[in-house]
């Protein structure tokens, strides 16, 4: 179907316009070179020089085709590999290749910002015991029965064995002995 008019803008000016088979319309310029507007009103496709008055062009029942039967839907899916269609209940065909469609790798974006605060942790295992320290100061090695551990100077850990030493009260050796 195609439908061709003529239309006197005024002026002497005439706007040719066809309309086609697959509903396209070619307009032609007027005479003094004004554009023209095409606007598609509720019943009419209209049309106007810029800043005039809407003008019926065509019906738009003139250009509408009849009814017709419901068609199926489309049905969209993505596979691996493919985006692909099909009519409701129909087969699946390939309607493009993902890797058609995918872009280059994007940069790395930039840091986020610091997070809060984390919330205290639960207290760990007990640990390993540790290895054994070295000997302290101590009682001074060496001695012989009956003697007794005494200072020898004010200086800290100066000590040495010492006989008897002019006791005056008994004590008791790590023998369990007692000495008077």
């Amino acid at each position: 179907m195609s439908a061709s008019y003529d239309i006197d803008i005024g002026d002497g000016g005439t706007l040719s316009c066809t309309v086609g088979a697959g509903y396209e319309v070619s307009l032609g310029k007027g005479d003094d070179g004004t554009e023209i507007e095409l606007q598609k009103g509720s019943t009419y496709i209209q049309w106007r020089l810029v800043g005039g008055t809407w003008t019926n062009l065509i019906a738009i029942a003139d250009i509408t085709g009849a009814d017709g039967e419901d068609g199926l839907e489309v049905e969209l899916q993505k596979t691996a590999t493919y985006i692909q269609w099909r009519l409701t209940g129909g087969e699946w065909a390939d309607l493009v290749a993902l890797a058609d469609i995918e872009g280059d790798k994007g940069d790395t974006g930039d840091p986020g910002a610091k997070g809060d605060k984390g919330d205290t942790g639960d207290p760990g295992a007990k640990g390993d015991k540790g290895d054994t320290g070295d000997p302290g100061q101590g009682v001074a090695a060496g001695g012989t029965t009956g003697q007794v551990l005494a200072k020898t100077t004010d200086a800290d850990y100066a000590t040495g064995w010492v006989s008897g030493g002019g006791l005056s009260a008994p004590f008791l050796t790590a023998a369990n002995t007692v000495y008077v």
